[in-house]
């Protein structure tokens, strides 16, 4: 990481996340450096969006704005609120730009400002934050960017080396040679019901093009070298992320795999007592 620190590089943009670290809300970018090593990018980013005012009442709205908190679970409040101009239908308007301390409060502060007597509009609120930050950036995945970064201290718990963000732009629209892994989960289930809870993975399987795999702790009599078999369910998941680890591949993918195979695995992870990296 520190041959990097404090240099400009290339870098190849793959996907993107965020975190919240001591109540700042931070982007995480996920790719490859210019030598082809995974690596990460952090940046702190604060979420926003818009508030149109009735005519005349700009400092009004930008005070009754100031005055929103909403506690639900995790307190949401207003951070900052700048004038700015934007086109609206052809013209230039004025409108209150209006900074959230989380991502999540987004929507709720949205809400509520949308109620006062002094707006007349609200705007950009129904963003995701990660998206937010790419149409901000400029940014395209699957593209190299020009990135300036430097060492930080931030402790974002992930398995890859990381740098924080102090300039980047996109490059060029080339496209590089991915890792890619698919993988595909079964569990035991007599009810035809998902159950996390009660339900063990009875195999996993992996394909790619330097991993060729099916784990399992089923064991059967078979003459297939791709089937590698292990003591317990435990045991299985620890491989899955072994393997993870070792082949990093810059796209993990599979059928539906953000929907049920990559949850079920973290909660059956978390049943056996494993804490899973990279995941």
């Amino acid at each position: 990481m520190s041959a990097l620190e404090g240099l400009k590089f290339s870098y190849y943009f793959v996907d993107i996340s965020y975190k919240i670290i001591d109540k700042i809300p931070y982007i995480i970018l996920f790719g490859k450096s210019s030598t082809g090593k995974s690596l990460a990018l952090v940046e702190a980013f604060k979420p926003y969006f818009y508030v149109m005012p009735e005519q005349g009442k700009e400092n009004e709205l930008k005070k009754d704005i100031e005055h929103i908190n909403i506690d639900d679970k995790r307190l949401f409040k207003v951070d900052n609120i700048d004038f700015v101009e934007r086109y609206y239908n052809g013209q230039v308007i004025k409108l209150l730009e209006v900074y959230v301390n989380m991502p999540e409060g987004v929507p709720k502060i949205s809400l509520a400002a949308s109620r006062l007597d002094s707006a007349k509009g609200i705007f950009e609120y129904d963003i995701p934050y990660t998206k937010r930050y790419l149409i901000d950036k400029k940014l395209v995945p699957l593209c190299f960017m020009d990135v300036q970064a430097r060492k930080t201290s931030l402790d974002l718990n992930i398995s890859v080396p990381y740098l924080e963000i102090e300039s980047i732009s996109n490059r060029t629209e080339e496209l590089a040679e991915l890792n890619i892994m698919a993988f595909d989960i079964e569990s035991y289930n007599p009810t035809n019901r998902i159950d996390t809870k009660n339900n063990p993975i009875l195999m996993i399987a992996l394909y790619g093009e330097s991993i060729k795999k099916v784990l399992t702790w089923k064991r059967f009599k078979t003459s297939f070298e791709f089937i590698e078999f292990v003591e317990s369910e435990k045991d299985l998941l620890l491989r899955f992320q072994d393997i993870l680890l070792r082949h990093k591949p810059d796209i993990l993918t599979g059928y539906f795999s953000d929907g049920f195979d990559l949850p079920y695995i973290i909660e059956r992870s978390k049943i056996l007592g494993i804490k899973l990296r990279g995941l």
